[in-house]
């Protein structure tokens, strides 16, 4: 299935390849599994194999966290960490919406790069507005693929590289050479973007003014939540 190119980066809608995925291969893998005596190790390769598949028809790096990862399909771990048996008793949906809900909000309090990530409530089937909305046209998924990177931290800037490469190449921005190229920078501050950004920030706020209470927009902006407003506006509650 992934050879083919079935990622978002090749356009294609990672809601559509993650149910290609649970309708062909996880039966495929888990059949027999109630007789067939399995090992930790064995459901942790199949573990490992869906959180490589999550990431890949997403377009997202090997580093992304793995509650980002889950969280971006609304999809859910397959077997590992299970509830406990008294969860269980309650209607199965719940239970699994209460762990993996409770689970990666743990995560997310020890992820620096899910800090523009919003766990929703009961996550499990409801992916991130990202994919959610967008349309299954190819040019639009590549856009929704950056958008995914960006709101992860999985978005290769300049910060990064310095970090990676341990200081040996710069973080400051190659496009307006005046500061260091992080998110804030990138969406926000850098020069070489001013008219670009100018442009769509005046129709987000237009739009805002129009269709929310009187001042949202200035709030935002001075409690310096305009980046995540932009990654991930469902944040945001008047």
């Amino acid at each position: 299935m992934l050879g083919p190119g079935l990622h978002a980066r090749k356009g294609m809608s990672p809601i559509v390849a993650l149910k290609k995925w649970q309708t062909y291969a996880i039966p495929r893998c888990l059949y027999g599994i109630e007789i067939m005596n399995y090992t930790k190790t064995d459901i942790l390769k199949l573990e490992r194999l869906q959180q490589q598949v999550c990431r890949q028809i997403q377009g997202l790096p090997t580093r992304t966290a793995n509650a980002a990862t889950y969280v971006m399909l609304g999809a859910q771990e397959i077997m590992n960490s299970k509830p406990t048996e008294e969860i269980w008793k309650r209607p199965v949906k719940k239970a699994i919406n209460m762990h993996w809900e409770k689970q990666w909000l743990s995560e997310k309090e020890n992820k620096t790069t899910m800090q523009y990530l919003d766990i929703n409530q009961q996550p499990i089937r409801k992916p991130h507005q990202i994919w959610q909305l967008v349309p299954y046209t190819t040019i639009e998924v590549k856009k929704a693929d950056i958008k995914a990177r960006l709101i992860t931290r999985t978005y290769t800037l300049q910060s990064d590289r310095e970090k990676f490469t341990r200081g040996r190449e710069s973080d400051k921005c190659l496009l307006c050479e005046t500061s260091r190229e992080d998110t804030h920078h990138f969406l926000i501050t850098c020069t070489a973007f001013k008219m670009e950004r100018d442009k769509h920030l005046s129709v987000l706020k237009s739009y805002l003014k129009n269709n929310t209470p009187v001042g949202t927009f200035d709030r935002v902006e001075e409690q310096g939540l305009l980046v995540l407003f932009i990654l991930n506006s469902s944040f945001y509650s008047s």
